[in-house]
């Protein structure tokens, strides 16, 4: 593939592309990606991004060999060929990601970039830069390219027309338009549309907790919605308690959060600029919402009943929502196909096998415990990556 357009700037990687159509978790992308781990460890100024400690994890060559053991089958499979990632501006470190979804199951890549002025991923397109230039990941440089073009529908879609696979991610205006660009017939894609997450919580659970486990689970949940400001499709926006919760431990429990956040929460002008307009519009479209507690860290609204529109309720860096079920069961009010993730305490997996077994859902992708709401898994939005974004060849 070759990119030949004036209005694309070319980060990392040549304008050729190169098809490497090899195996998944074959043996140089492993290698590459542990490398890319301890670059990222190496690096004294990564340390200052979560986002890209929590990369650097992922990318542990023991870590891949455990998601080898799980994901790789007894088929031959091998790459699509080339892939078109566009990732959302929200969530930067998507990119990067996105990248290594493909590089891990064997295809050649070519990742748009939105702003690679981002301090952050300015930082992480660096280490990747010094990777590529060492000889042994040849393959790699050449059959990877990172772009960067000012938003052109023209341009996206003469990408659109030259590869065999897309990764789409976005809100649902991004989405409709990239699906009417043209593909190639065979051309497999990827959506990551917009999504809603919550989480439901047992106050009961949390109260049985020594200071230690108090202070852990503190900071899960507080990584789960602050980590990305709520960015992530992943971050709860709502916060269900159980029925046998106390308003009197809840009200405990956000105040203890309220002591956290107020130490950890590095919070800009920017955002809390954001935060308050957010907080406005919220507070002027919403009759069903009762604003429960009020801090310079955070915002709590209880709302009064769940519907089809609780959905459309979104937090931002800090802005929470809690009811207080009178059932599990009426979650089945929110679960269209927007609901992407539940994070939970105080649940027993059987409690949601009955919930899923016994009724045709349309939503939910996952089901974690609290903590892991932002954990990147190869099994997304519903999609297992490696049987999508490969091939089978068969053979009797």
């Amino acid at each position: 593939m070759l990119i030949k357009n004036n209005k694309i700037k070319i980060i990392l990687g040549y304008s050729q592309i190169k098809e490497r159509n090899a195996n998944p978790f074959d043996k140089i992308s492993i290698e590459f990606l542990s490398s890319l781990s301890k670059e990222i460890f190496k690096e004294k100024k990564t340390k200052k991004y979560s986002d890209i400690i929590t990369l650097g994890f992922w990318c542990r060559k023991q870590n891949l060999e455990n998601l080898k053991k799980i994901y790789l089958d007894n088929f031959f499979r091998t790459g699509l060929g080339i892939l078109f990632h566009v990732p959302p501006r929200n969530v930067p470190i998507t990119a990067i990601y996105s990248f290594i979804f493909g590089v891990i199951s064997g295809n050649s890549n070519l990742i748009r970039i939105s702003d690679p002025k981002l301090e952050n991923i300015e930082l992480i397109l660096k280490i990747l830069g010094k990777l590529l230039s060492n000889k042994k990941f040849k393959i790699i440089k050449e059959t990877n390219c990172f772009i960067n073009y000012e938003q052109n529908d023209d341009i996206s879609n003469l990408l659109s027309k030259q590869v065999d696979g897309r990764l789409i991610w976005g809100g649902d205006k991004t989405i409709e338009k990239f699906k009417n660009f043209s593909t190639k017939p065979n051309c497999t894609d990827l959506l990551f549309g917009d999504k809603y997450s919550l989480s439901i919580l047992n106050s009961k659970t949390i109260y049985k907790f020594d200071k230690t486990k108090l202070n852990k689970f503190i900071e899960n949940f507080y990584n789960d919605i602050f980590l990305m400001d709520q960015n992530a499709c992943s971050s709860p926006h709502l916060v269900c308690w159980t029925k046998n919760s106390s308003k009197k431990e809840i009200n405990l429990f956000w105040n203890k959060l309220d002591k956290f956040v107020q130490k950890k929460y590095l919070i800009s002008d920017f955002i809390t600029s954001k935060r308050y307009l957010t907080l406005n519009k919220i507070q002027m479209n919403n009759k069903n919402l009762k604003l429960l507690k009020n801090s310079k860290n955070f915002y709590v609204f209880n709302l009064k009943k769940l519907n089809k529109n609780t959905e459309d309720l979104r937090g931002f860096a800090g802005i929470i929502f809690q009811y207080h079920l009178n059932s599990i069961n009426e979650i089945l009010h929110l679960l269209s196909r927007k609901i992407q993730t539940i994070s939970y305490l105080g649940l027993q997996k059987t409690d949601f096998s009955k919930i899923l077994s016994s009724n045709k859902l349309k939503g939910i992708d996952r089901i974690v415990p609290v903590g892991q709401a932002l954990n990147v898994d190869l099994k997304w939005d519903g999609y297992n990556i490696i049987e999508r974004l490969t091939r089978v060849i068969d053979i009797k």
